[in-house]
């Protein structure tokens, strides 16, 4: 087992093999909770990151991928007009099975595919995985070479060595066994660590952006004050601003060997091949300072 410390330092990409700005394209249900907001919303915002994309897909009570996308589309407009608006694209609406998948579901895999096309082994494409892992696993079935060209980051499974899943895996348990089966570069944020180091109180989150309000982080906290209040809970995790962790460098890793993934969402370890990163700590004070100034240095809302 190997511990590896990320280092890319936010403000100092020096390394002449690490891009300037990080390549993503972001996989979500959007909507279906209010932590994917959280992190669309801070990878949009974030200097080191070229936000190439959104994919949209499926989530609960049957919400299918346009859905998800005007969802995608409301985060955007709230952010200032100075920041790029990445396309967003609406994906599957179907998890994989054994029908034939209608071609309206193949435009996120194509957009993904069409995305990945200029990159390669020695300088990836970030697949951000917040959501069901349909699109992505269409696009392996038509194209396992694009293994080679991306690596995936996602919010996933309960904990290591267990796995288990109530939710992103759940929603498309084939499609999950197909990731793990390949050979793309996959690291894992498991709900352990989110609920270790990315839960927050509404006084934490109020205190995050006072001094900084605007549009975007007022609809962040008043969607965190309604699911505490509802739940009637005092903290919630922010679970998908993992992946925004991993991408801005903020993660410690365990290197594993990579499992197969029975269907009851459990890992079964034995004949494993391969290897995948597992998430063990997040620098949370510097993820929630790096989403402070970003307020700070784009302003008031538009």
């Amino acid at each position: 087992m190997m511990e590896v410390l990320i280092m890319l330092a936010l403000f100092d990409l020096v390394s002449s093999d690490v891009p300037a700005r990080r390549p993503v394209v972001l996989l979500t249900d959007c909507g279906s909770s209010i932590d994917d907001q959280w992190a669309l919303t801070h990878l949009a915002l974030a200097p080191e990151v070229e936000l190439k994309g959104i994919v949209t897909t499926h989530a609960p009570q049957n919400a299918g991928s346009e859905i998800t996308a005007e969802s995608a589309r409301q985060v955007l407009s709230q952010l200032p007009q100075t920041v790029t608006r990445p396309p967003v694209i609406p994906g599957s609406s179907h998890p994989l099975g054994g029908t034939i998948v209608p071609a309206n579901d193949e435009m996120g895999a194509d957009f993904l595919l069409k995305q990945s096309k200029p990159f390669g082994t020695n300088h990836r494409l970030i697949v951000a995985l917040i959501g069901p892992a349909t699109d992505l696993a269409l696009a392996l079935q038509r194209d396992p070479t694009v293994a080679d060209r991306i690596t995936v980051i996602a919010m996933a499974f309960d904990k290591w060595p267990e796995g288990g899943d109530p939710w992103n895996v759940k929603l498309d348990v084939e499609a999950w066994r197909l990731l793990l089966q390949s050979a793309t570069p996959l690291v894992v944020g498991d709900d352990a660590v989110c609920r270790r180091h990315l839960s927050l109180s509404s006084k934490s989150a109020h205190e995050l952006f006072k001094t900084n309000k605007d549009k975007a982080s007022n609809q962040l906290i008043h969607d965190l004050d309604h699911r505490l209040s509802t739940e009637s809970i005092d903290t919630f995790p922010i679970w998908d601003e993992v992946v925004t962790a991993w991408v801005l460098g903020l993660t410690l890793v365990e290197t594993h060997t990579r499992p197969r993934l029975r269907t009851d969402r459990t890992f079964d370890q034995e004949g494993s091949e391969g290897h995948l990163d597992w998430i063990t700590k997040i620098d949370e004070a510097k993820l929630w300072d790096h989403l402070r100034n970003r307020f700070a240095v784009r302003g008031d809302a538009p």
